[in-house]
C-alpha cells in the first residue's frame, strides 16, 4: 500500500506536535499517554490505540491507556498472558513489529479471534514494540475496524515513532519519580543528620561534665564520689555505643541481606508473638492474631522484624489503656498485594506526627523507653519488599492501626 503525500505530511506534523510539546512537561505521564495514543488514533485513522506494558516476569501484558473512537482515551487495565496467547508473545519477545493485514488468519495474532477480534470487529492489527535502553517493555497496539487494510512501511515507521515517544514518556516518569525521591531522601537525611548529631551531643556532654568532676574529686581525694563520677561516665560511653550500634543497623536495613523466597504470614506472626511474649504477659496486654494469612514474597527474618518492631510498639504504647489489647489481621488481599494490619486501643497519636514517627530516632514521647528506631526499621524493610508501611489513628487515646502492604509476588531481589 502507497500512502499518499497528504497522509504523510499528516504523520510528519503529528510527530512533530508530540515533539515540540515534550509531551510529559506539558501534560503530566497520564495526560501525555493520552495525547500519544489519541494523535496516533486520528493520524493512522483506526479505531482503537493501546498502550501495552509487561508485568516484571514478563508473564503478561496490561493496557495502561487505551483510545476508542466510541470512548476517547481512557484507563483499561485488560491483561493479556504469555500462557493464552504464545504465539503473540513469541512475535514480541523477538522484538519485532508485528503487521497483521488479516488478524484473523496472521499466526501471531489469531489466537484472539474468539475472546477479542471478533468482539470489537477487529480485522487488521499492527503493533510496535516499546523499548527502553534495548529491552523490550511494552507494546502500542493500532487496531482497526472494518475491511482487511494492507499496513505501509511509511505507517510501520510511523507507529515505531510513536512506541519511541511512550518510551520517551516512561523514561520521563520515572527520572521525575528519581528526582521526587531523591529529594524526600535528602530531606529525611538533613532530618536524620540533625537527630542524630542532638542524641549524640547528650552521652558527650555527660562524659564531659563527669570527667571535670574526676578530676576534681580526684584532688581531693573522694573516693565515693570518683567512683559516682566512673560509672556516670561509663554509663555515657555505654549510651554513646548504643547510639552507634543503632546508627550502624539502621544504614545497613533495606540492603543486601539474602535473598528472598516464599514466606507464610502465618508462620512470621507466630514468630513475631513468640518473640514478643515476655514484654506483653509483663505489660498485661492481651494481643489476639488472625490465621489463615496468605503466603508472600519476602525475606523471612526480615518480615518477622516488622511484625516484632509492631507489635512491641502497640503493647508500649496501649499499656496503660484500660483493657489494653492489640490485634494483628489481614485487611486487603486482592491477589496481588496483601495489607497486614496491626490495632492498638492506646494514647493514639496526632495527626501532624503520623510522618514523624517514621524518621529514625524519633521520639514523640521522650518519656518512654527505646531508642525511636523500631519503626523506621519497619519502614525501611517494607519498602525494600516493594511495600508500604503508614499510621492511621484520629489522636490522642484513640488509639493507632499500623498498615503495611507487600506485594504477593514481591520483587524477587535480596532486601
Amino acid at each position: 500500500m502507497i500512502v499518499s503525500e497528504s497522509a504523510l505530511l499528516a504523520q510528519n506534523a503529528a510527530l512533530m506536535t508530540l515533539s515540540k510539546s515534550r509531551v510529559l512537561a506539558e501534560h503530566g505521564f497520564e495526560s501525555a499517554l493520552c495525547e500519544i495514543v489519541t494523535t496516533a488514533a486520528r493520524t493512522m485513522h483506526v479505531e482503537r490505540v493501546g498502550i501495552w506494558l509487561f508485568n516484571h516476569d514478563r508473564t503478561a501484558i496490561r493496557c495502561v491507556k487505551l483510545y476508542e473512537a466510541t470512548e476517547d482515551c481512557h484507563s483499561s487495565g485488560i491483561e493479556i498472558t504469555a500462557a493464552d496467547y504464545p504465539h503473540y508473545f513469541t512475535a514480541l519477545e523477538e522484538n519485532r513489529s508485528i503487521t497483521a493485514d488479516d488478524a484473523h488468519t496472521d499466526p501471531r495474532t489469531r489466537e484472539f479471534g474468539t475472546n477479542y477480534l471478533i468482539p470489537l470487529g477487529i480485522t487488521s492489527m499492527m503493533d510496535a514494540p516499546i523499548r527502553r535502553s534495548g529491552e523490550l517493555v511494552g507494546v502500542v497496539c493500532h487496531e482497526h475496524v472494518g475491511p482487511s487494510r494492507t499496513w505501509s512501511n511509511e505507517e510501520e515507521q510511523f507507529a515505531g515513532s510513536i512506541a519511541d515517544f511512550v518510551a520517551m514518556a516512561l523514561y520521563e516518569r520515572d527520572r521525575n519519580a528519581l528526582i521526587e525521591e531523591l529529594e524526600r531522601k535528602n530531606a529525611e537525611l538533613e532530618r536524620f543528620t540533625y537527630t542524630v548529631s542532638h542524641d549524640l551531643k547528650s552521652p558527650l556532654v555527660t562524659i564531659s561534665g563527669y570527667a571535670h568532676y574526676l578530676e576534681e574529686d580526684v584532688d581531693a581525694v573522694d573516693k565515693e564520689k570518683v567512683s559516682n563520677d566512673i560509672s556516670n561516665i561509663q554509663q555515657g560511653v555505654a549510651q554513646m555505643q548504643r547510639l552507634l550500634d543503632d546508627l550502624l543497623y539502621i544504614s545497613r536495613v533495606g540492603y543486601v541481606v539474602g535473598p528472598t523466597g516464599d514466606v507464610s504470614l502465618d508462620e512470621v506472626v507466630a514468630e513475631a508473638m513468640e518473640a514478643t511474649r515476655g514484654e506483653r504477659e509483663a505489660a498485661g496486654v492481651a494481643v489476639r492474631a488472625a490465621t489463615g494469612l496468605p503466603v508472600v514474597k519476602g525475606h523471612r527474618t526480615r518480615l518477622m522484624e516488622v511484625l516484632q518492631n509492631l507489635i512491641s510498639n502497640a503493647v508500649k504504647f496501649s499499656a496503660e489503656a484500660p483493657g489494653p489489647q492489640v490485634e494483628v489481621g489481614l485487611r486487603e488481599n486482592d491477589g496481588k498485594h496483601v495489607v497486614v494490619f496491626v490495632r492498638d486501643n492506646g494514647i493514639g497519636i496526632e495527626p501532624r506526627h503520623h510522618e514523624k514517627i517514621f524518621e529514625p530516632f524519633a521520639k514523640i514521647d521522650p518519656e518512654r523507653g527505646g531508642a525511636g528506631i523500631g519503626l523506621a526499621v519497619a519502614k525501611r524493610i517494607v519498602e525494600a519488599h516493594g511495600g508500604r508501611l503508614w499510621v492511621e489513628s484520629e489522636g490522642p487515646g484513640k488509639g493507632a492501626v499500623f498498615c503495611f502492604s507487600l506485594p504477593v509476588m514481591g520483587k524477587g531481589n535480596e532486601v
